[in-house]
C-alpha cells in the first residue's frame, strides 16, 4: 500500500509546466557560471552570510576570499551580467526509497545530520538584488524564526525553506514578494495566526505549508481557494478541522492540485466540489466518516483521488465512476462494503484506458475478481489486500503488460497460482500471501519476471520443486514463501539472490543441513525466518541486522554470535547447548535487543550477570533449559515485560533488584528450586503483573497481603511450595480473574516486515491436574 501511495503523490509533481523552473535551475547551475567573474559586493555579502552559519561538514569550504563566487558551491550567476540570481544550499543527500534496507537509512541519517547548515541567516542577502531563487531546505535552523527581511527580497520567484526546522510565526511581509511563484515552507514548526499575507503573492502558483499549525488561521480556506493564480496547494498535517459555518467562496479557476491529507476533517469539505478544474485531491489520513460524497461529477478532470486512511463506509458512489480521466484511485484503509466485481465493472466503463493505480486494500470488499480486470491495459499498481475477496485469480491478469505491483494478500482466494504470471515482464512486486491457493508452482511461473524484487506468497498450500540447476531470472530483495513445500532439500536457487534482505521460508518441509553459503551471501539480511523446519547443524555467526527466527528446528552446538544491531533473536525449540555467557556478555551491542527467546534448548550453566548493556530488552524467555544458579541482579536493570525462567534448575531467593522491573506483565519462575519467602514487593511494585507463577519451588512462609494489590492479575499459581498459613481473604478482590472483558491476548509483533507474533503462555494447574501450556 505504501508503494502505491508514494506513486500517487509523486504524480502531482509532473502535472504543471511552471514546475519545470526546477529543471531550468539545474541546467543553469551547470552552465551559467562558465567564465563568469562574480561582483565583488555580492561576494562580500555571501561571505558575511557564511560567517553566521554553522557548517559542521564544511560544505561551504569553497566560499573563500579571493575566489570567484560564481564557482562556489550552490551559487549560480547570470550568464551575461554576473549577478548572483540563485542560491541552492539544501542538504545534499537524496532520501532513500521507502523500502530501502535499514543500513541505507542509517547511513542517510548519519550523513544528513552531519551536513546540515544551521546558525543565523545574515541580512547581507539583501545585497543580492537580483536573487530570484533561494533554497535552504532540509537544514537545521531550529533556534530561529523565518527572517522578516526575506520579505524584502523583491526579485524572488522561488523560495524553498521546507524541512529546515524553522519555528514560530510566518512573517507577514512575505506577502510583498509579488514575483514569487513557488513557496515551500512545509515540514517546519510554524504557527501562523492568519494566512492573509498569501493574498499579496499575486504570481504564486505553488504553496506548501504542510505541518504548520493552522488552527488559528481560520482564513486558510478563503485565502487559498480564492487565490487567482495558485495551481498547487499542500496543507498536509495542519490540524485543519471542519468549518462549523460554511463560507461563501469565489472559487479560483486555477487550482489544480489540492493536498489536505493528515488533518482532522470528519467530512469532505463541500467547498472542494466548487474547484471544477482540480486534477488531484488528497484527503488521506483524516477522520472522514459515512459514505463518500456523490458530487464528483463537478470535478470532471480529476486524475488523482486519495481518500485512504479514513472511516468511509457504504459503497462507492456512481459519480466516482463518471471520472473519465481517473488515473490513480486510493480508497485503502476504509470500511467500504461492496462487491469487487461491481467496482471493476464500473471502472471499466469510465476509465478502462487511463487507470494506472487502484488501491482498495483493507476494506470490507467481497465477491470475485473478474476477467475484465485484464482489460485495464495501463494498470501498473493493483492492491486489494486485507479484504474478503474469494474465488480464483482470473487468467486475464496475464494481459496486464504494464503491471508493476499486484497485491491480493490476506483474502480468501482459492484455486491455483496462475501460470500467466510468467507473462508479466514489468512486475516488480507480487504478494499473494495469506490466501487458500494450492497446487504446484513451476519455473515457468517466473520465466519472464526479470524485474521482480518482492515475491511474497506465504500461508498458501503451494509446492515448488524447481530443477536443482535452476537460476531465477529475478533478483529479489524480499522473498516470503512460508508454508510452501520447498523441501526436503534446502532451496539452492536462493544462492543466486544477491540483493536478498528479507527471507521467510518457515514451515517449508525442509529437512537438511543449513548451507553455509546462505549466511555468507554478499547481501545484508534484515530478517530471516527459517522456523518450523527440520534444519540441522551448528551456526557460528548470524549476519542478520534486525530479526532472526530459527525456532523449532534441530540446530545443535553453542549459541551463535549475532550482528551488533540485532533486535529479535528467536532460537526456541532446538538443541543449542552450552552457556549464555558468550552471547550475553561478549556481544558488541550497537542497539537494543528487544526479544530474546531461547526456551526449550539444552543451555547450561548460570545466567551471567552482565545485562546492563541489554537495556531495551522487553521479552526474555529461558524456559526449559538446564540453567542453574541464582537470578543475577543486573536482570533487574532491564525494563522487561516478560521474564520466563520456568523449568530450569535455578535456586536462591528472589533478588530485590527485580522490583525495579515495573513493566512486568508475566513473571514465571515455576519448576525451579527458588527458596525464601514470597517477597511483598511483588504486590507493591509489580502492579502490571497479569501472570505470576511460582509453582514447584521451595518458597516458605506466608502469602503476603500485598499480593492482593495486583489488580490486573489473571493467573496466580503458588502450588507445590512450602507456603503455610491462611489464604488471604483479599484474594476475593482479584476481579480480573473473572472479568471476561479483560481477557487480553498479549503478543509481541516482531516487526512490520513480519506477520509472526510471540504469544504469552502459562501452564494452568486446576485441581491438581496439569493442563498443556495454553496461549494467553
Amino acid at each position: 500500500m505504501v508503494g502505491t501511495i508514494a506513486t500517487m503523490k509523486s504524480v502531482t509533481i509532473t502535472l504543471f509546466p511552471f514546475l519545470l523552473v526546477i529543471l531550468a535551475i539545474c541546467f543553469s547551475f551547470c552552465d551559467a557560471n562558465f567564465n563568469m567573474l562574480c561582483i565583488e559586493s555580492e561576494k562580500n555579502a555571501l561571505l558575511k552570510f557564511k560567517n553566521d552559519l554553522v557548517d559542521p561538514s564544511n560544505r561551504l569550504s569553497s566560499w573563500v576570499e579571493g575566489g570567484d563566487c560564481c564557482k562556489w558551491l550552490g551559487v549560480v550567476c547570470h550568464n551575461s551580467t554576473g549577478h548572483i540570481n540563485q542560491l541552492h544550499l539544501a542538504a545534499p543527500l537524496s532520501v532513500p526509497h521507502f523500502d530501502a534496507p535499514v543500513a541505507e537509512w542509517e547511513v542517510y541519517h548519519r550523513s544528513k545530520n552531519n551536513s546540515l547548515l544551521g546558525g543565523k541567516i545574515n541580512p547581507s542577502l539583501l545585497e543580492l538584488k537580483h536573487l530570484s531563487s533561494l533554497d535552504l531546505s532540509n537544514n537545521n535552523f531550529s533556534s530561529i524564526q523565518i527572517p522578516k527581511f526575506f520579505g524584502l527580497l523583491e526579485s524572488l520567484t522561488y523560495l524553498n525553506l521546507s524541512q529546515a526546522r524553522f519555528q514560530g510565526a510566518i512573517p507577514h511581509n512575505l506577502g510583498n514578494l509579488s514575483k514569487l511563484q513557488y513557496l515551500d515552507l512545509g515540514g517546519n514548526d510554524l504557527k501562523p495566526k492568519s494566512l492573509q499575507w498569501v493574498s499579496g503573492l499575486s504570481s504564486l502558483q505553488y504553496l506548501d505549508l504542510s505541518y504548520a499549525d493552522l488552527r488559528k488561521a481560520t482564513d486558510w480556506l478563503l485565502v487559498t481557494f480564492e487565490h487567482p493564480s495558485l495551481l498547487e496547494l499542500h496543507l498536509s498535517a495542519c490540524s485543519l478541522e471542519d468549518d462549523p459555518s460554511p463560507i461563501s467562496v469565489n472559487f479560483t479557476k486555477s487550482l489544480v492540485v489540492l493536498d489536505l491529507s493528515e488533518n482532522n476533517f470528519s467530512s469532505v469539505p463541500m467547498s472542494i466540489f466548487g474547484l471544477h478544474d482540480l486534477v488531484s485531491i488528497d484527503l488521506s489520513s483524516n477522520s472522514l466518516k459515512g459514505p463518500i460524497p456523490d458530487y464528483f461529477t463537478n470535478i470532471s478532470f480529476l486524475e488523482v483521488l486519495d481518500l485512504s486512511g479514513n472511516s468511509l463506509n457504504s459503497s462507492t458512489p456512481n459519480s466516482l465512476f463518471s471520472l473519465s480521466h481517473l488515473q490513480f484511485l486510493n480508497l485503502s484503509s476504509n470500511e467500504i462494503d461492496q462487491d469487487i466485481s461491481q467496482i471493476l465493472l464500473s471502472l471499466s466503463r469510465c476509465c478502462l484506458d487511463c487507470l494506472e493505480s487502484l488501491d482498495m486494500a483493507h476494506n470490507h470488499l467481497f465477491g470475485h475478481l473478474i476477467d475484465q480486470l485484464g482489460h485495464f491495459k495501463n494498470l501498473a499498481h493493483l492492491s486489494l489486500s486485507g479484504n474478503n475477496i474469494s474465488g480464483p485469480i482470473p487468467l486475464s491478469i496475464g494481459e496486464l503488460s504494464s503491471l508493476k505491483l499486484f497485491n491480493v494478500s490476506e483474502n480468501q482466494l482459492n484455486g491455483t497460482f496462475p501460470l500467466c504470471f510468467g507473462q508479466l515482464k514489468s512486475l516488480e512486486t507480487l504478494d499473494l500471501g495469506c490466501n487458500q491457493l494450492e497446487g504446484v508452482v513451476s519455473e515457468t511461473h517466473f520465466s519472464n519476471l526479470t524485474r521482480l524484487t518482492t515475491l511474497a506468497a506465504s500461508q498458501n498450500r503451494l509446492r515448488f520443486e524447481p530443477n536443482s540447476s535452476w537460476i531465477p531470472p529475478f533478483q529479489c530483495r524480499i522473498i516470503k514463501l512460508g508454508q510452501w513445500h520447498l523441501g526436503p532439500k534446502f532451496p539452492r536457487w536462493l544462492k543466486f539472490q544477491k540483493n536478498l534482505s528479507i527471507l521467510d521460508i518457515s514451515d517449508a518441509g525442509i529437512s537438511d543441513i543449513l548451507p553455509t553459503w546462505l549466511l555468507n551471501l554478499s547481501t545484508q539480511f534484515e530478517y530471516v525466518n527459517l522456523s518450523c523446519n527440520q534444519l540441522t547443524g551448528g551456526i557460528s555467526y548470524l549476519n542478520v541486522t534486525e530479526i532472526i527466527d530459527l525456532s523449532s528446528n534441530r540446530f545443535t552446538g553453542p549459541l551463535p554470535r549475532v550482528f551488533p544491531t540485532l533486535q529479535f533473536l528467536i532460537l526456541s525449540n532446538n538443541s543449542f547447548s552450552g552457556p549464555l555467557f558468550e552471547l550475553v556478555c561478549n556481544s558488541l551491542r550497537k542497539g537494543p535487543m528487544r526479544i530474546l527467546a531461547v526456551e526449550t534448548n539444552l543451555l547450561s550453566g548460570e545466567i551471567p550477570d552482565c545485562w546492563d548493556h541489554w537495556r531495551g530488552l522487553g521479552y526474555l524467555n529461558l524456559e526449559n533449559n538446564k540453567l542453574t544458579g541464582k537470578i543475577p541482579p543486573s536482570l533487574g536493570h532491564l525494563d522487561l515485560s516478560v521474564l520466563n525462567l520456568r523449568s530450569n534448575g535455578m535456586f536462591g531467593e528472589l533478588p530485590s533488584m527485580l522490583q525495579h522491573s515495573t513493566r512486568l506483565i508475566m513473571l514465571d519462575l515455576s519448576d525451579n528450586r527458588f527458596s525464601g519467602s514470597v517477597p511483598a514487593w511483588i504486590g507493591d511494585k509489580l502492579s502490571k503483573l497479569e501472570i505470576l507463577s511460582l509453582r514447584s519451588n521451595n518458597f516458605d512462609g506466608h502469602i503476603p497481603q500485598k499480593i492482593c494489590q495486583l489488580q490486573s492479575l489473571r493467573i496466580l499459581d503458588l502450588g507445590h511450595n512450602n507456603i503455610s498459613g491462611a489464604i488471604p481473604k483479599c484474594f476475593s478482590n482479584f476481579s480480573a480473574m473473572t472479568n471476561k472483558g479483560n481477557q487480553h491476548c498479549y503478543m509481541f509483533q516482531w516487526s512490520s516486515i513480519s506477520s509472526n507474533f510471540l504469544y504469552l503462555s502459562a501452564l494452568l494447574v486446576m485441581k491438581g491436574r496439569e493442563d498443556n501450556t495454553v496461549p494467553y
